[in-house]
């Protein structure tokens, strides 16, 4: 979505976003494309109302090439369910009485990916339910890099979901992994999260602020 997209009443599953694949090489090998996205991809204004966002929606990295010379870097796969994408231009996600679950990245964000750049990546949570989402690296529920733009989740629930689920030992924030932006957490509660690795709860918020009355376990 680049303009203006609302779903009422509706769901969005068995979607994926996967990048492609780095050229082989014997000198240099190619480097894997980014999958962004793999329910929905917006970077303009999006706005969900009693919606589902669940079930088989990926984001997948596409490899380096394989070739005999020198190697290449793997793309990143971010925001199974929902990447928001404002490193261009302003743009907001807001997000009311809706469901966002079993999504998987293979890098970051497996419920959610708000990534932007200033002020442009706004992201509203209201009444909602992120759970048993899965992410390889960070932020297994949510992914939060928004630099000055906010994140507001009130009334919501963050369960479930995990981080470093390959087990690689590489991944934080199984509910939120918070790399910049202001995030406030509302009459929420974060809890039963994971870092699989490990098998226990991390930390419901990696380094950002967070507001007082928060029912964290």
């Amino acid at each position: 979505n680049s303009g203006t997209l609302t779903l009422n009443n509706a769901t969005v599953s068995g979607n994926t976003a996967t990048g492609g694949a780095g050229g082989n090489s014997d000198t240099t090998n190619g480097n894997g494309g980014s999958g962004f996205g793999g329910g929905i991809y917006n970077t303009g204004t999006l706005t969900l109302n009693n919606t589902s966002v669940n079930g088989a929606n990926s984001a997948t990295n596409g490899v380096a090439g394989a070739g005999t010379g020198a190697a290449g870097v793997a793309g990143s796969g971010s925001g199974g369910g929902i990447y928001n994408d404002a490193t261009a231009s302003p743009d907001s996600v807001l997000i009311f009485n809706s469901t966002i679950s079993a999504n998987t990245a293979s890098t970051n964000g497996g419920g959610i990916a708000n990534v932007g750049t200033l002020n442009n990546a706004t992201l509203t949570i209201t009444n909602s339910t992120i759970s048993g989402n899965m992410a390889n690296n960070d932020g297994g529920g949510l992914y939060n890099d928004s630099v000055s733009g906010t994140t507001t989740i009130t009334a919501s629930t963050v369960t479930d979901n995990r981080a470093d689920n390959d087990s690689s030992l590489v991944g934080a924030g199984g509910g939120i992994r918070v790399v910049s932006g202001p995030v406030v957490l509302k009459d929420t509660i974060v809890a039963a999260n994971y870092q699989a690795s490990l098998q226990v709860e991390t930390a419901t918020v990696t380094g950002g602020p967070i507001t007082a009355g928060v029912n964290q376990r």
